[in-house]
């Protein structure tokens, strides 16, 4: 039996459904990033400052900074982890169901973050249980790399099958977010050298949220030109 093809009102179908949930995920990813980064930030000047009115030393506040992050990282994870899972498999399964040879990249890409999550978490939760300050600090940059690579990785797969779906649809906001996104997975790399977090914060802000903005414009580009075409079928 042959499956959907371009033609058909179950390709254009499996199309929308995948494209709704991957939007839907955008939203979340977006909301939750900006608001992880505002919590990333207080915490961090939290500590810091509570730490220079205690005249605590460099050694504590290290401490105190690591075992803070590790858990924003744990919740971060498990939150991808839901996200990756409930939206972004999902929607590209649906779209690999309408095309395989041009979609299957985006749910092997989700399947390579929610093992970077799955590292990142274990990494993290191991972090809680050490201690570090200012002559063993770098052991964090160390063990946050495996998971960093993978989710690179990860993101470059997710975004090509994104360019793809925007090309395939001359759309082409979602070319241009999903390209940014892969630059911006790049620049997140940076994260594994000391001192880097906060300028890599920084562009996060401004390459990140423009980048997922246009994704939310060309998606939802994608879904009417797709339900156009069911209409047409109907």
């Amino acid at each position: 039996m042959s499956g959907p093809g371009p033609g058909d009102a179950k390709y254009y179908s499996l199309i929308y459904d995948g494209v709704s949930l991957l939007f839907t995920g955008v939203i979340f990813e977006l909301i939750f990033g900006i608001l992880i980064t505002i919590v990333t930030i207080a915490v961090v000047f939290s500590i810091v400052y509570s730490g220079s009115s205690m005249m605590a030393n460099e050694d504590y506040l290290v401490n105190e900074v690591v075992h803070a992050a590790a858990i924003i990282g744990i919740i971060t994870n498990l939150i991808d982890f839901v996200i990756v899972y409930a939206y972004y498999y999902r929607g590209f399964t649906k779209l690999a169901m309408a095309d395989l040879s041009r979609y299957s990249i985006g749910r092997i890409g989700s399947i390579v973050n929610i093992a970077g999550q799955v590292i990142g978490i274990s990494l993290a939760a191991l972090l809680l249980s050490l201690t570090f300050n200012l002559s063993n600090v770098w052991i964090v940059y160390l063990m946050s790399s495996p998971g960093s690579i993978v989710g690179f990785v990860g993101s470059v797969l997710t975004m090509i099958a994104l360019y793809r779906l925007g090309d395939h649809f001359n759309v082409s906001y979602l070319s241009a977010g999903a390209t940014l996104l892969v630059f911006m997975a790049a620049i997140n790399l940076f994260n594994m050298i000391p001192g880097a977090s906060v300028v890599v914060g920084i562009l996060g802000l401004l390459i990140g949220i423009p980048a997922l903005v246009l994704l939310l414009i060309g998606l939802n580009e994608v879904k009417k030109a797709v339900g156009g075409k069911l209409g047409q079928q109907q």
